[in-house]
């Protein structure tokens, strides 16, 4: 992994490949690990500009989280995520907007889902990391592709008022938990 920190791609690529080759047994493949792995491929050949790489390997690695983690698990979100890129950048826009749809949808179930057992500042450090992540890639998406896709202008503004409606949440809960302090 520290070459791909170095940005020696070609090191980083052998030794990938080397680790691919210890998930030699089938119940390795199944394991999160190997779906990170292939993630961490498809990220080194995004580098590159090998999109038709980096978009098998990212779907290589979203069909191994789902089977171990499920679809609900964050490193899927992101893989979806990228794959939107990846498919995005080889031209492919119709593979890239339904994956950003469906990126989208699974943000927001995986903040319903966590909402009532997060603290605040797990709740914090999610959307601080994770959400606006996605939801600034959905809205540049749909600034490149306004012209061809005009419902993505709702969409974008349901996520706005979405967020808007996890502040005002959190705010009720500060204040219900402020006014039942007795002094």
């Amino acid at each position: 992994v520290n070459y791909w920190y170095k940005k020696e791609f070609d090191n980083a690529e052998k030794s990938f490949m080397e680790a691919y080759g210890y998930f030699n047994l089938e119940q390795y493949r199944k394991l999160h690990e190997f779906g990170t792995l292939n993630a961490n491929l498809a990220l080194l050949y995004g580098s590159r500009k090998d999109y038709g790489k980096a978009v098998d390997y990212t779907q290589k690695a979203l069909d191994i989280i789902a089977l171990a983690d499920g679809k609900l698990h964050t490193d899927y979100l992101i893989d979806m995520s990228n794959y939107s890129k990846y498919a995005e950048a080889a031209g492919n826009n119709a593979a890239a907007y339904e994956y950003i749809l469906q990126s989208n949808d699974l943000l927001r179930q995986i903040i319903d889902k966590n909402l009532l057992y997060w603290s605040a500042q797990e709740m914090e450090l999610f959307i601080s990391n994770h959400t606006y992540r996605f939801m600034d890639h959905f809205n540049s998406f749909y600034f490149r592709h306004a012209a061809e896709l005009p419902e993505l202008a709702g969409m974008m503004y349901d996520n706005q008022l979405f967020m808007k409606g996890l502040l005002l949440s959190s705010a009720i809960k500060f204040q219900q938990a402020v006014n039942s302090i007795k002094d």
